[in-house]
């Protein structure tokens, strides 16, 4: 990591309430790509004419802890796997440079928009309590009764800001999951996710384009899914994970999920 600590270190940086003022995003188009990690210095070298970069107490590389919830059948996964037009993520997101965490509803509709709603979060409440705040309103029709905790995925994000337009790009390394009984580390892979408030032109597109890496319709938590459930269904996914070398994924235990 020390090439691409070097590297984001001559980027122009902004910080959190500049990132949010541009580009919040709240709801947006995504394009999600994977590629690996020995790539990734070029990649953000090439960047640094078009995109600042996020930076928080000195930091540009900061660390993310995510708790997703599910149902014991693992219906919201499903949905995804289905391609269903309308679906839904659960999950509580802490973030580790200031401590704050917050209870989020990821919404993507069948025009392929995502709508994030989000709480404070709070301890000392069931999180199926906390969803029923008056903010996810919208989404009451689609959160199920039973959720729960499914898996934590700890990783290392850069977040890029376009200088042009409103769009940001966070870029994912060194990402774990972990669940009660395992884990599973992708340490030689980066997930990197264009977000954009329409669909249109984008320059990390473009060079993702120029470097052969395709786009991917599969979200960190599905990769979780697929490597820490036996049972959960992966046959859509499979064009996407043959991308993958094999030698991508490392098995291990975990004590519990966080």
């Amino acid at each position: 990591m020390n090439e691409i600590k070097s590297t984001i270190s001559t980027f122009h940086a902004i910080g959190l309430e500049e990132t949010n003022a541009k580009a919040a995003l709240l709801e947006r188009m995504d394009t999600k790509y994977a590629f690996r990690l020995d790539v990734l210095p070029s990649v953000i070298d090439a960047c640094r004419e078009d995109y600042d970069i996020l930076e928080i107490n000195g930091n540009r590389l900061l660390p993310y802890e995510t708790t997703y919830f599910d149902t014991s059948q693992l219906f919201y996964f499903h949905a995804h796997h289905a391609g269903h037009g309308n679906r839904l993520k659960v999950r509580i997101r802490k973030y580790n440079h200031d401590g704050a965490s917050y209870l989020e509803v990821k919404h993507k509709n069948n025009k392929g928009i995502t709508q994030k709603t989000r709480a404070v979060y709070s301890d000392n409440l069931p999180v199926s309590t906390q969803l029923m705040d008056p903010q996810f309103t919208l989404q009451q029709h689609l959160i199920k009764n039973n959720l729960e905790q499914t898996i934590l995925i700890r990783y290392m994000r850069i977040t890029l800001v376009s200088k042009v337009q409103k769009e940001r790009v966070t870029i994912d390394s060194l990402i774990n999951f972990s669940n009660a009984e395992r884990q599973v580390s992708m340490p030689g892979y980066t997930v990197a996710e264009v977000k954009q408030a329409k669909s249109g032109p984008s320059y990390f597109a473009q060079l993702m384009k120029s470097k052969n890496i395709r786009e991917g319709g599969i979200s960190k938590y599905c990769l979780g899914v697929i490597g820490l459930y036996q049972h959960a269904k992966k046959n859509r996914f499979k064009p996407f994970l043959h991308q993958l070398n094999n030698q991508s994924i490392a098995y291990g235990t975990a004590s519990s999920c966080g």
